[in-house]
């Protein structure tokens, strides 16, 4: 860490660190980091989406990361901002539901057809 640290000192003396600066907001030390560009989008990002949506339909992303948390138990890895907790994990991260419905062109409340979602 002192190494990566001292590369970041001397990139910043030198100008060579992309436009990242140490400055300080409110009397405090602020690190600002300037906004990129937007990249093209991969060849072949659309094919996977579409993909996708014709496998399993439109998937709610947080469902997919509570069904990966509860395979691989990411989460863990986290550290809480609570000073304690108290319910337990397990009460708050119980097993996934039911896999949902899967619905071949989408769900109709994701796919934009206001009428759908009205009916």
């Amino acid at each position: 860490m002192t190494a990566g640290l001292d590369r970041l000192t001397a990139a910043l003396a030198d100008g060579s660190a992309g436009g990242v600066k140490v400055t300080t907001r409110h009397g405090e030390p602020w690190i600002s980091v300037p906004k990129l560009e937007k990249l093209d989008e991969p060849t072949g990002l659309q094919a996977l989406k579409d993909e996708v949506v014709r496998r399993w339909g439109m998937l709610d992303l947080l469902d997919v990361l509570k069904n990966a948390d509860f395979d691989t138990g990411f989460t863990d890895e986290f550290a809480s901002v609570a000073a304690y907790e108290r319910i337990d994990r397990a009460v708050l991260q119980p097993p996934p539901g039911p896999v949902r419905p899967r619905y071949e062109h989408g769900h109709p409340c994701h796919r934009g057809d206001r009428r759908a979602r009205r009916e």
